[in-house]
């Protein structure tokens, strides 16, 4: 979900695990630029310029090379749009462990609110149409995920070490 610290948290657990980590946006950026003669400096120009059906292909081409590349693929950070482009999901879904890290609507709400109302959502009425995402998108995490982990309002350290704890209790998740 947007803005519930995946990129920072999973650096960090990538970190404490001693594993590799990526970050989805980056992949799928690079599946694109590395095919392109006019590269896009990120993945919102990308998706701004060429709209969401090639940012969706690239988001899918981006996750299949890196998981078929890697021995083990460690920690990997996935876009918050992901449960909206059910191929990639099912790439994931097939191929990892995916944990959903679950914050509550308001904490996730103010963060995004944060420097103004971004352009996904109606200037007029944004909680409403936060709401309508957040919900969507928590029941298309909570049906695909391995494993969920409340984090609540934990701050960055205490959510990396709930995550870890959580990952740690399974069998046979890291070894």
């Amino acid at each position: 979900m947007k803005h519930c610290g995946k990129s920072t948290i999973g650096k960090q657990l990538a970190e404490r695990l001693s594993a590799p980590f990526a970050d989805s946006d980056e992949l799928l950026l690079s599946a694109y630029n590395d095919r392109h003669p006019s590269p896009f400096s990120s993945f919102r120009d990308l998706y701004r310029e060429k709209g969401r059906d090639l940012f969706c292909e690239y988001e899918q081409r981006g996750l299949k090379e890196y998981l078929a590349n890697e021995e083990s693929p460690g920690i990997l950070s996935l876009g918050g749009g992901i449960a909206d482009n059910s191929r990639a999901l099912d790439i994931v879904h097939h191929n990892t462990y995916m944990v959903f890290l679950m914050v509550p609507f308001e904490t996730l709400f103010n963060r995004v609110m944060l420097h103004g109302c971004p352009p996904f959502l109606d200037a007029h009425n944004p909680e409403a149409g936060f709401l309508d995402m957040y919900t969507r998108r928590n029941a298309v995490y909570n049906a695909r995920s391995s494993l969920s982990v409340e984090l609540g309002t934990a701050s960055i350290e205490e959510a990396v070490t709930m995550v870890y704890d959580a990952l740690m209790e399974e069998a046979n998740v890291w070894k």
